[in-house]
């Protein structure tokens, strides 16, 4: 109930409830823009997460200790390339290939590669910040533009 002491505190009362209604209303709609493109043919943020990224560290993993048994094996055999190694990290599987390190105590002392190894990291996950923003940046653009999150306060 609004208040009858004076004018303006009315008045605030009914702005502010303006401003609740708004909001609920804006509410409503960005759950309706959610579920309209929730069944749009896209790789949502999920599914890479969920899917992407354990498969691509599992690949590194294995790669680490495919390597290391290679490393050791009493006949001399082609290893794996410190390039592909790198490679799969740049590509999301830093976190699997350190883990890995860790684990085997394999390429632990070569600093050379522990450095590269370090730049595809820090380059693979600026990368997936600045997908992670544009995306964020795709989606609430295009619910501007539908009109469906901004109306006029």
């Amino acid at each position: 109930p609004p208040p009858s002491s004076s004018s303006f505190s009315s008045l605030l009362y009914t702005r502010s409830m303006n401003t609740l209604d708004k909001l609920e209303e804006r509410r409503g709609h960005l759950r309706d823009f959610l579920i309209h493109n929730y069944n749009q043919p896209y790789v949502s943020l999920p599914v890479l997460l969920g899917t992407y990224f354990p498969l691509v560290n599992l690949v590194s993993m294995s790669l680490f200790w495919i390597d290391k048994r290679l490393a050791s094996a009493p006949v001399q055999a082609s290893r794996v390339p410190e390039r592909l190694l790198n490679q799969v990290a740049l590509f999301g599987g830093y976190p699997g290939g350190y883990l890995a390190m860790w684990k085997l105590s394999h390429k632990v002392s070569k600093a050379s590669f522990r450095r590269r190894y370090l730049v595809r990291s820090v380059l693979s996950t600026a990368g997936f910040s600045a997908l992670v923003y544009y995306a964020r940046y795709c989606y609430f653009q295009q619910a501007v533009i539908e009109g469906k999150l901004i109306d006029d306060l």
